[in-house]
Parts: structure tokens; sequence; C-alpha cells
């Protein structure tokens, strides 16, 4: 039951994530089938970046974010961190992850973990967590 609800949420959510969409917003879309949405950032003077979402348990949990090099690589180490992006290790993953507000390792860790995803899964949706993610990849290469 939980699974057909994730992926009838994730299909809904993900279904105007075409390759010319994703293009306009200057993405590249490698994968957009249930549960993994994989998209990557790539802009002058930065170092491209590759996510992927998991979203097995959407919206029962907030999505699991991996970041990865280009070739789809989870980094050991970010080329960059800074805002949302922390380079220490997660205490689940033990990698590199996004602190926000939307995904799953802000929510399990254990500073965070008093900050339900239950009181923003209404407000959130996959396209305003990768909205977020890519704004906030953009913005460190740009200081």
């Amino acid at each position: 039951m939980l699974e057909d609800l994730a992926r009838a949420i994730f299909e809904e959510e993900s279904e105007g994530m075409t390759e010319t969409h994703c293009a306009a917003l200057r993405r590249v879309r490698f994968a957009v089938v249930f549960p993994i949405l994989e998209l990557g950032f790539d802009a002058p003077e930065m170092v491209p970046l590759r996510i992927r979402l998991d979203a097995s348990r959407y919206n029962a949990e907030a999505p699991v974010v991996t970041l990865c090099d280009w070739e789809g690589n989870p980094f050991q180490t970010l080329p960059r961190s800074g805002g949302i992006f922390n380079n220490t290790e997660h205490e689940i993953t033990h990698l590199p992850f996004v602190c926000m507000i939307g995904t799953n390792e802000y929510h399990t860790h254990s500073s965070h973990v008093s900050d339900a995803w239950s009181q923003y899964r209404d407000s959130r949706t996959l396209g305003s967590i990768v909205y977020q993610i890519q704004q906030g990849w953009l913005q460190i290469w740009r200081q």
C-alpha cells in the first residue's frame, strides 16, 4: 500500500519533468522512473552536480538525496560546501549531504529529529526540493 501511494505521488509530481522542461531550467534529466529521480545541474565555472532522489517511501518520509559526480558516483567529499551542502559524514549514510528541510538526511540527523517531515510534507514537492538544491549549488559557486 505504501509503495502504491509513493508511486502515485511520485508520478504526479514528476510528470512534467520532461527533457525539454529540464533543459529549460538548466537541468539534465538522467532518470525519472519510480522510485528514482536523477537530475544534473551544470553551469560555467562550477563542478557539475548530479542528484539522486530515492522516493521509495515518499511522502510518508522525505526523499533520500544522494549527491553525485556527473557519472553518478556518490561524492565522498564535496568539491565545495556551504549553505545547505554539508561536507561532514551523515550519521546514517556516511556521505556528505544536503542539510535542508525536505530531505531525509535533514530529518534523520540527530540535530534535526525534532523537526519532523510531517510538518512540511504538504508544502513540499519533489520539484520544490530539486529547485532548492539547484539554487543552493549555484549559490555556493557564485561566492
